[in-house]
């Protein structure tokens, strides 16, 4: 089953928006690397400063695997040297229903 991964987090204080994209630019290309990969986005709340990243893996296997992948790269240490680490949440949820569940199940 898909797996939707969601993260939220500020960036520190003097961190700007440009280094934050900047540094997802080069997060997103390291994220495409890992096995169960679908798809991934980056926003932003205005209303509460917060980023949300979420990411649709494969299976719950996938997101796991990647998790320890990602924490261990170099892109990782740079985006986390920018980021507020107690407004970090993440979280992950089976998806139940999907035009990108309905797209994969239909291609493979």
């Amino acid at each position: 089953m898909q797996v939707l991964e969601l993260v939220t987090f500020k960036a520190k204080a003097g961190t700007s928006h440009e280094k934050i994209i900047e540094l997802n630019e080069l997060v997103m290309e390291k994220v495409k690397e890992f096995q169960g990969f679908i798809y991934r986005s980056l926003c932003y709340q205005s209303t509460n400063q917060s980023w949300i990243d979420v990411v649709y893996w494969q299976d719950e296997a996938s997101a796991k695997l990647a998790q320890e992948q990602f924490m261990q790269s170099e892109v990782c240490q740079q985006l986390m040297s920018v980021i507020d680490v107690e407004s970090t949440q993440l979280q992950h949820a089976d998806i139940l229903l999907s035009s990108c569940t309905q797209e994969s199940e239909q291609s493979g």
